[in-house]
């Protein structure tokens, strides 16, 4: 969960995202904005569960709160600079994919502003058809969140996609966590050794690169074009 402003995931998104925009009209020199949140390291998530480990909640997790605001003062930076109409589209990866989730849920409502959200490795991520379940909520960090994930986010507008791969712990790929809590066990173990030793969790930190990245960056371009 430790992916910052860095993220290649995140510079294929765009690269996608301004390729389909110029191939339609749009425009496709603009940078986007990436923000330099704080990590969420490992130990502190296992620190915020230790302390609400009957009933987790967010108030523990200050990485991801502080990365709300700072999302939430770059949106409101962006509509400030707007003619009437304007709005922003917001690709988020592993964490950055949960303060996306957290700030769409404090400002519910906000389809009328946000026009695409593109999340990566979410460690909120659900997908109740098979049972996986990414490891924030598999440990109770999303009890307040509307279901189904992720569509009632934005009051059922069709503008967000979360990709979640095959085995990568950190959304819970092909671990059906939701069926077990031995399978719950093998996620949370396969993302401490994600999380402690470098290269040890392709699944998570390459498998978005290239194609997934790509359909990502054509996703949010396509809704930006949508006309209101």
């Amino acid at each position: 969960m430790n992916e910052n402003e860095t993220s290649r995931t995140l510079a294929d998104t765009w690269k996608s995202f301004h390729a389909y925009s110029e191939n339609h009209g749009g425009y496709g020199k603009d940078k986007p904005k990436m923000l330099a949140y704080p990590k969420l390291g490992v130990w502190d998530f296992i620190s915020a569960l230790r302390v609400n480990m009957e009933n987790p909640n967010m108030s523990s997790l200050l990485a991801v709160n502080q990365g709300v605001e700072l999302l939430d003062a770059a949106v409101r930076g962006y509509l400030a600079q707007c003619p009437s109409g304007g709005g922003v589209v917001i690709a988020g990866y592993s964490e950055g994919a949960w303060i996306i989730d957290e700030y769409l849920r404090r400002n519910y409502g906000l389809s009328a502003v946000v026009k695409g959200v593109q999340l990566y490795g979410d460690p909120l991520y659900e997908d109740l058809k098979v049972g996986d379940q990414g490891l924030g909520r598999n440990l109770g960090f999303a009890s307040n969140f509307p279901d189904p994930y992720p569509d009632s986010t934005l009051e059922g507008a069709n503008i967000v996609d979360s990709q979640c791969m095959n085995r990568d712990p950190i959304c819970g790929g092909g671990f059906r966590a939701a069926d077990s809590s031995a399978r719950s066990s093998q996620q949370f173990g396969a993302a401490l050794r994600c999380a402690v030793k470098n290269g040890a969790c392709k699944s998570h930190t390459e498998s978005y690169l290239g194609l997934a990245a790509k359909q990502g960056g054509e996703f949010l371009a396509a809704n930006s074009f949508i006309a209101d």
